[in-house]
Parts: structure tokens; sequence; C-alpha cells
């Protein structure tokens, strides 16, 4: 009987299939679209933290002297295993360290291990 009525009621209104198809296409676009983007926000976020951490070690570096950057870039060449170029470009910007190497870079830089 509900059923009825509400095919009956959609019959006499012929805008009420415009606003229904308006509805679908919302409902759409919350269920298929709102998911999507947040997954896309989350990513950029994530990057854009990576990014920071990589220019703050840039920024960091540029603020020691020459001698102090020596010292580093042998602490950290010796303790990560890499070479002292590969260190050196990473810390000049022209390469980019990988997220286990800002992890390992973390306790080094912050407790300032490589001055002792």
């Amino acid at each position: 009987m509900y059923l009825y009525n509400f095919i009956y009621k959609l019959s006499k209104c012929p805008y009420i299939f415009i606003i229904y198809s308006v509805y679908i296409w919302i409902i759409k676009i919350i269920v298929v679209l709102l998911p999507a983007n947040l997954i896309i926000i989350f990513i950029m976020d994530k990057k854009s933290k990576d990014e920071l951490t990589q220019l703050g070690l840039e920024s960091y570096y540029q603020t020691l002297g020459r001698g102090e950057r020596g010292k580093l870039l042998l602490y950290v060449a010796a303790d990560l295993g890499m070479s002292y170029p590969s260190v050196q470009g990473k810390f000049k910007g022209s390469q980019r360290f990988s997220i286990a190497e800002l992890r390992a870079l973390g306790p080094i830089i912050s407790q300032e291990l490589w001055r002792k």
C-alpha cells in the first residue's frame, strides 16, 4: 500500500524524478568521491611531512659551520654505512633521504650524537 501511494505521488509531480536523480548523484558523490579525496589528502599530508623533514635537515645542515658540517657528514656516513659524497648530496638537497635514513637520523640530530 505504501509503495502504491509513493508511486502515485511520483506520477503527479513530474519534477520529483529530477529531484530523485539529483539525490542519487549526491549520494554517489558522497559514497565514492569523498573517501577517495580523504585518501588523497592523507597521502599528500604524509608526503608533506616527509618533505618538511628533508627540508629541516637541509636547513639544519646550512646553519652549521664548515667544521661542524664535516664532523656531521663523517659521523652519518660511518653510522649509516654510506659514502661521504652521498651523505653530502643528501644534506645539500640534490638527493633525497629514504624513510629509513630519516628515522635513523632522528636521534643523531636531536641528541647531537655526532658532536660527541
